[in-house]
């Protein structure tokens, strides 16, 4: 089993600071504690392919806080995770932010894993987790979200949809992508006009001592769909609205 080294939360802290990025220092040190429980799960139940303990630091821990500011942006209200895996970016943004999360993964084993980490440092009610179908959950009309994030799990269309449905309106769906072609871009801001959301901003940026490219892109909740969500499951992605 793979350990983070000591130090870690320091390093993960002056990450944090060269980005501009201010968390709490015991936001910081939950957050590692959280990356150290996911190094000692994953040999069980395979919830990362990054094993070496400093880069799932950086590229689950840091990459996830990076867009703190665009989730700060948005209206005080629900966190929702659509496709947390083991639970990145969804549970380190609602301890930066404190808001109330729901974190959602359609694989039962990762999403079980993810829900018994949550009980194990007290953090349910405030943090929930569903192992069903992000689309089976919006349609159960029991969360209404503030802001909903998401990480490069699917195309930009295929993300505004599932996002959709969880938004009040007014509500903001932070899309996390790597380095997006422009066509996946405008097909995101067609389908976000079908769902009833427009595209408020892009913000590229590269993760500290690695440098890969990474881009941000935030839609608003602004009327009503022109279609009923959310679809059928599996649609989002088999069939996407652009």
């Amino acid at each position: 089993m793979k350990h983070l080294p000591a130090g870690a939360t320091e390093r993960l802290a002056a990450w944090l600071a060269e980005a501009a990025i201010d968390v709490e220092a015991s936001v910081v040190a939950a957050v590692v504690s959280h990356v150290e429980w996911l190094l000692a799960t994953n040999p069980t139940i395979n919830l990362t392919a990054v094993v070496e303990p400093l880069e799932a630091l950086r590229l689950h821990a840091l990459d996830s806080l990076l867009v703190l500011p665009e989730v700060n942006a948005a209206a005080d209200g629900l966190l929702v995770d659509v496709g947390t895996g083991g639970g990145f970016p969804g549970l380190p943004l609602a301890l930066a932010s404190g808001r109330q999360a729901l974190l959602v993964d359609s694989v039962a084993k990762k999403a079980d894993a993810v829900r018994r980490y949550v009980v194990s440092q007290n953090l349910e009610p405030w943090i929930l987790v569903s192992g069903e179908r992000s689309e089976a959950v919006a349609r159960e009309g029991k969360f209404a979200a503030a802001v909903v994030v998401a990480r490069a799990v699917a195309s930009l269309p295929s993300l505004v949809e599932l996002a959709a449905p969880f938004l009040v309106s007014g509500g903001r769906f932070v899309a996390m992508k790597g380095n997006p072609e422009p066509d996946e871009l405008l097909r995101g801001v067609r389908a976000a006009e079908t769902c009833g959301l427009v595209e408020r901003s892009r913000r590229e940026y590269e993760l500290p001592d690695g440098g890969e490219r990474r881009m941000v892109v935030t839609y608003e909740r602004t009327g009503a769909p022109r279609i009923a969500l959310p679809r059928r499951e599996g649609m989002a992605t088999k069939r996407p609205l652009a």
